[in-house]
C-alpha cells in the first residue's frame, strides 16, 4: 500500500499517521509512507489541485512500480454544485466562494447583511463547519447568517437568502 499524508493534515496529524503506519506494518503489512510538505492551512486537502505537486509524484513511482499503466489524459474535473454566489459579496467574496463550491465536505458558508462572508470546509461534521463558518464571518459583522451547508442553500427569511 501506498500512504500520503501532508504534515499539516488536521485528520490525521503526523504523529497519528505514523502511529497509524507502526500497527499496520506490525501486523505484517507492507506500506510506502511518504511524508509530504504542508499544504495551506489544512493538510486533509492534500489531494486537491493545490497539493496536485507533492502526491503525484510519488503515486506515479508506486503505480508504475506496480506495473500499472498510467492514464496519458487526466480525468476532467468533478462538476461543481449548481449554487449561485450571492450578489451581496464583493470581488474578494466571490473569488472565496468558487473555493468554497470546490472544497470538500463537511463544509458551510455563512454571509453577513454588510457582505462580510466566512466558511469552513473539510471538518469532521456538518455542525463543525457551521459553527466555524459564522465565526470567521462574525470576525468581521456581528450578525451573520448561514447560506450554504455542504452543497446546499439554507433557505432563511432574510435578504440575502436563495
Amino acid at each position: 500500500m501506498l500512504w500520503v499524508y501532508a504534515e499539516n493534515d488536521h485528520f490525521f496529524g503526523p504523529k497519528l499517521a505514523r502511529k497509524l503506519r507502526e500497527g499496520f506494518t506490525g501486523g505484517g503489512a507492507t506500506v510506502e509512507f511518504i511524508g509530504a510538505a504542508a499544504i495551506g492551512r489544512d493538510g486533509h486537502k492534500l489531494f486537491s489541485a493545490a497539493g496536485t505537486s507533492e502526491w503525484s509524484g510519488p503515486v506515479d513511482a508506486f503505480l508504475r512500480h506496480q506495473g500499472l499503466a498510467m492514464r496519458t489524459t487526466l480525468l476532467p474535473p468533478p462538476l461543481l454544485p449548481a449554487l449561485a454566489a450571492p450578489a451581496i459579496l464583493s470581488a474578494n467574496g466571490r473569488k472565496a466562494f468558487e473555493s468554497y463550491l470546490t472544497s470538500p465536505p463537511h463544509k458551510a458558508f455563512a454571509l453577513a447583511p454588510d457582505g462580510h462572508f466566512g466558511w469552513q470546509s473539510g471538518v469532521r461534521t456538518t455542525d463543525a463547519a457551521k459553527t466555524e463558518a459564522l465565526q470567521y464571518c462574525r470576525q468581521g459583522a456581528p450578525h451573520c447568517d448561514l447560506m450554504f451547508v455542504d452543497d446546499a442553500p439554507v433557505y432563511k427569511d432574510s435578504p440575502r437568502g436563495n
